[in-house]
């Protein structure tokens, strides 16, 4: 059975922002990540209010953002303020975005985040199609980052 969206989505059990449980994902089965390799950044929707991450800040702040991690299916799946920053000549841009994802591909979803390149580059997603399952695992590299300076 194919699944009736292109997208891979897997239910979020809890959100954390340092360390601490945010918004309402902990509280029931509505919330949901879209995997979507041809996203730009992490789209996490203005159902989260209060999560405040600037747009362009100059890179030697990116260790000043949140920590973000996601849990999903009893694992933890953390991002420094380093890895959601894209480095422009010193000036760093967030690949959070706040903007909600353009639908929301299940019924019983009320919060959908949508993930793009900033959770590829980091983790790496296995798609069984016939098993209708993700596997995911962090990516092991020399720690250089995809359009980032070093």
């Amino acid at each position: 059975r194919v699944p009736p969206y292109y997208w891979w989505i897997v239910p979020l059990q809890s959100l954390l922002v340092d360390g601490q449980p945010y918004g309402p994902c902990g509280q029931s089965d509505s919330c949901q990540i879209m995997l979507d390799t041809g996203a730009g950044p992490l789209f996490m929707g203005p159902s989260l209010p209060g999560l405040s991450i600037p747009n362009s800040y100059p890179c030697s702040h990116a260790s000043l953002l949140p920590n973000i991690t996601f849990v999903i299916a009893g694992q933890q799946y953390a991002f420094s303020g380093s890895d959601y920053s894209l480095d422009a000549d010193g000036t760093c841009w967030s690949q959070i975005n706040q903007d909600p994802p353009s639908a929301l591909p299940s019924d019983s979803a009320t919060i959908m985040l949508q993930f793009g390149a900033p959770w590829f580059q980091k983790y790496y997603t296995v798609h069984d199609a016939d098993n209708l399952r993700v596997g995911i695992s962090p990516v092991i590299n020399s720690g250089r980052k995809i359009g980032r300076k070093e």
